[in-house]
């Protein structure tokens, strides 16, 4: 959105592995299981990169922003995190203001599953989703 706002090149897509979207976290998701993140850490962490910006400001909280003329999405999120919702709400937003958006929603993995490829078969498949998401939209 930055760049956006001060007219400089946008890159040919947007690729998000469970993006961290509202660092208010007003409405994080509360899995079974979350074997990754903790909201406790998260609430910690958020603090610390908003300094005293508040943190629903767009640059810090993008699902309050405007996303038009943004290039295309990819978002992937796995169903057993704290970040499935801001995942979601993030391809709401996306949606919402016209940009091309695809969200793929991996049942019971977990954040950043997409980090054991090569061990775990559905997490290699997201990254090759992913790396051909990228590949055609790159300017030729």
């Amino acid at each position: 959105m930055r760049l956006r706002e001060h007219g400089h090149p946008l890159p040919s897509s947007i690729t998000c592995f469970s993006p961290w979207t509202d660092l208010s976290e007003q409405q994080l998701y509360q899995p079974e299981c979350e074997p990754v993140l903790h909201a406790s850490w998260t609430q910690n962490a958020a603090k610390m990169y908003a300094g005293n910006t508040p943190l629903t400001n767009p640059m810090i909280s993008p699902v309050f922003g405007v996303l038009s003329g943004l290039p295309p999405l990819l978002i992937q999120v796995g169903s057993q995190e704290i970040l499935l919702n801001d995942a979601t709400r993030l391809a709401d937003v996306a949606k919402r203001d016209g940009v091309e958006t695809h969200l793929e929603i991996y049942n019971n993995l977990w954040h950043v599953f997409q980090v054991h490829s090569g061990q775990l078969d559905r997490a290699t498949e997201a990254l090759k989703v992913a790396a051909e998401h990228i590949r055609c939209h790159l300017a030729g």
